[in-house]
């Protein structure tokens, strides 16, 4: 082969190359979602759909959880917010965390060395986490109830309380208010945060 006819293999290789690259992306960006799960809990209709940006947990359709499927990391703005409470304490301690979803925060504080609680009223969720979200039975001790009344119900006392329940669309309206709030006051050691994703 002479160098011309070298270069316009590799040439054309490089282009075929591209073109099989730019394909896969624009394969991907119009894939349509991929149905893992779906399941009628006692209180919402459930899916877990796999999307080109990540793997969705999806409450009576509405987003509730988005994780990459390999890094168990979620790329969803109000996760990265809850987690700064953490860096209101030089020090790891102790969090409850009120509504689990796929488990994102749990992990997220799990990572930086803090001990953990959840709460979730919906079993079907919990086990939602455990199966399609990478969730460890050691990330997390998880209390299967409402939040309420677990903090009704404990004497423990956290560093930070986090609540991210919701309902379809909307934070149950027991656990936003003024009796709720003083609960979560209650169970906050001195100088504890509390944090709502609203």
């Amino acid at each position: 082969k002479t160098l011309r006819e070298s270069r316009g293999a590799t040439a054309i290789s490089v282009a075929v190359g591209l073109a099989a690259v730019a394909l896969n992306a624009f394969s991907a960006q119009h894939m349509e979602p991929f149905l893992l799960t779906q399941i009628q809990s006692p209180y919402a209709e459930l899916r877990v759909e796999d999307h080109p940006e990540g793997r969705i947990l999806l409450v009576d359709g509405a987003i509730h959880s988005q994780a990459d499927a390999l890094t168990w990391q979620s790329p969803l703005e109000y996760v990265a917010v809850m987690d700064l409470a953490m860096y209101m304490f030089d020090r790891k301690g102790q969090a409850l965390l009120v509504g689990l979803g796929g488990g994102s925060i749990v992990k997220n504080l799990v990572d930086r060395g803090w001990t953990v609680e959840a709460v979730e009223i919906d079993p079907e969720i919990v086990r939602l986490a455990h199966t399609y979200f990478g969730l460890r039975s050691d990330e997390a001790v998880i209390h299967t109830m409402d939040g309420r009344r677990f903090l009704k119900e404990t004497t423990k006392q956290y560093d930070i309380i986090m609540i991210d329940a919701f309902g379809s669309g909307a934070i149950p309206f027991h656990m936003v208010s003024k009796e709720a709030f003083q609960l979560c006051r209650d169970r906050l050691k001195q100088e504890g945060v509390l944090a709502v994703n609203v």
